[in-house]
């Protein structure tokens, strides 16, 4: 049999159901049954991240296809929890019991075990003395005088130079803004996963609007990486069953965190590089919050970055907790799909 051949029996075993639309009914972490959709420009939602996803975006198949898994997968007591109020970015009133469906807004709330409808969150590291080190909201660019300042590039540079991996929650707007950041984020190794499409609280959204959120967001991380993922990072924390269940319906582990460094909640950057810098002798393991959506807050990650370089340089090269992305410290596979696995055949 030709090599030809042996690859399409291994494609043809490995993937019983042809790619040919959005609808992916597996479990977390299991392979993809299909891929994504080719979306042109009209397809995708409005690049506004002030815009609820709304209308025919609802109604198209990538949607509806999703919708009907989730339908069929999660209880219908979750599904039925009402939709929060928006107020404004993170800020919403909340229409349910907080502590009966674990809304971590409320009082920091993570399901540490499944339970009927929904699985275990992320939302720190294993063992012992371990960083995960993640951003939110990127990717970005920000070139001044030709060169990657403060920006997504200029935190891969300070990651490099460290030899380390993050993870970096990518919006889906932006990774349609900055389609070549974003596959570099993959090129250089680190994990990539969502962020949702337009950074709204997901229990102010509908269903089919949480649906949405996610699966535009996977075409367009797809379209750029290649990859699908498997951790999702609802904005602000805004979770509860409902986002979860749904979520776990597409494939997705909600992804928390348990370290803040508060770079979206004040002006002074020093004072966040020192809130960062308490984390450095911490014997406990964590996850950490830090984000890649401004000059502003890529600048603290990139001092970040250097004040641990400096503190390797002060103490004989080692550092005290070992970094890397979250789902490495977790042993979670990051991805369900990886279309750069099939161009190690040598045809």
């Amino acid at each position: 049999m030709s090599k030809l051949l042996l690859f399409a029996a291994f494609v043809a075993s490995s993937y019983a159901a042809p790619f040919v639309n959005s609808v992916r009914p597996r479990g977390v972490g299991d392979p993809v049954t299909s891929l994504p959709p080719k979306l042109d420009y009209t397809q995708y939602p409005e690049i506004d991240q002030a815009i609820f996803i709304t209308g025919k975006y609802l109604t198209a198949p990538i949607v509806q296809d999703a919708m009907a898994i989730v339908k069929k997968v999660v209880p219908q007591e979750l599904l039925n929890i009402p939709v929060s109020t928006y107020i404004l970015y993170g800020d919403v009133t909340y229409h349910s019991d907080p502590d009966k469906y674990c809304y971590w807004p409320n009082s920091l709330c993570v399901r540490k075990t499944g339970g009927n409808g929904y699985i275990a969150d992320a939302y720190t590291c294993s063992g012992t003395k371990r960083w995960g080190l993640t951003y939110d909201d990127g990717p970005t660019s920000n070139i001044v005088n030709g060169i990657h300042v403060s920006d997504t590039s200029e935190i891969r540079s300070n990651l490099k130079s460290l030899g380390v991996k993050a993870t970096f929650f990518m919006t889906g707007t932006n990774i349609r803004i900055n389609p070549d950041e974003a596959k570099k984020n993959v090129d250089e190794g680190h994990q990539i996963a969502l962020h949702t499409w337009t950074h709204h609280p997901l229990t102010t959204c509908t269903n089919e609007q949480i649906v949405a959120e996610i699966k535009y967001t996977e075409a367009a991380l797809y379209e750029a990486t290649g990859k699908i993922t498997t951790y999702l990072r609802p904005p602000y924390g805004d979770v509860d069953d409902r986002v979860r269940a749904i979520a776990n319906a597409l494939g997705y582990r909600i992804a928390l965190w348990d370290r803040e460094s508060t770079d979206t909640a004040t002006d002074d950057a020093d004072s966040v590089l020192n809130v960062i810098k308490g984390w450095f002798d911490r014997p406990e393991s964590f996850v950490s919050l830090e984000h890649d959506i401004t000059p502003f807050t890529s600048s603290i990650a990139v001092r970040a970055l250097k004040a641990i370089a400096d503190y390797k340089n002060s103490h004989g090269g080692v550092f005290p907790l070992q970094i890397s992305d979250m789902a490495s410290c977790n042993g979670h596979q990051p991805y369900a799909y990886d279309s750069s696995k099939l161009k190690d055949w040598d045809f």
